[in-house]
């Protein structure tokens, strides 16, 4: 089952709906005055705990109703081409770059891969980490960018939060570079082992 999040203005004008995540207060439910809440400002009634009527039923929703709450289906991923920096890759070796392309893979997938609630969040993390990267000189910033924001619109954020979400999270990255892996040690030739030195021969008289 796919769950249900919060809409705003879908059903119709000023008709808002909370599904997974959301919150809602409604008669009968009652705000006790700040005063009775431990730290709160003396008679502020702005502010207050909220006091919920667990007598209260909620009526299952219609089937019609949740078709038309239902998200559209996410389009198909496409795959991300990101270009790992110019230059790098001969000083770094074939191992250091298979590793820098499966943490590129391993950090996409957990984006596309977000649960519902978690997305922005989520993407934000992503883009931190591999904003690291790109201030080390591993990754190209540009396909980067692009490929975190092509990650994020398929999970269905919008496409304007979903920039914004990523231009904070490389220039967060950015301040705590991480260096490109280390080239592998070349290996050492094996060496054959010394030959072992025959037996000492004993000589004397038989006792």
């Amino acid at each position: 089952a796919i769950p249900l999040g919060n809409t705003a203005g879908i059903l119709g004008p000023l008709i808002d709906t909370r599904g997974a995540g959301g919150y809602v207060v409604a008669p009968p439910t009652q705000l006790t005055p700040a005063a009775a809440i431990a730290g709160g400002a003396q008679g502020d009634e702005r502010c207050g705990a909220v006091v919920e009527d667990q007598a209260a039923l909620v009526l299952p929703l219609p089937g019609w109703l949740v078709e038309r709450l239902r998200p559209d289906p996410l389009p198909a991923a496409t795959p991300a081409v990101v270009r790992l920096a110019a230059g790098a890759g001969r000083a770094r070796g074939d191992r250091a770059d298979r590793y820098l392309r499966a943490a590129l893979d391993r950090t996409l997938a957990t984006v596309l891969e977000a649960a519902p609630g978690t997305r922005n969040r989520t993407l934000f993390g992503a883009a931190v980490s591999l904003g690291r990267l790109v201030a080390g000189g591993a990754l190209d910033d540009a396909e980067t960018r692009a490929a975190l924001i092509t990650a994020a619109t398929v999970i269905g954020l919008d496409d304007r939060e979903a920039t914004a979400t990523v231009r904070s999270g490389l220039k967060t990255g950015a301040h705590h570079p991480a260096p490109s892996p280390p080239p592998p040690r070349p290996r050492e030739p094996q060496r054959d082992p010394p030959p072992r030195p025959p037996p000492t021969q004993r000589t004397g008289r038989a006792r």
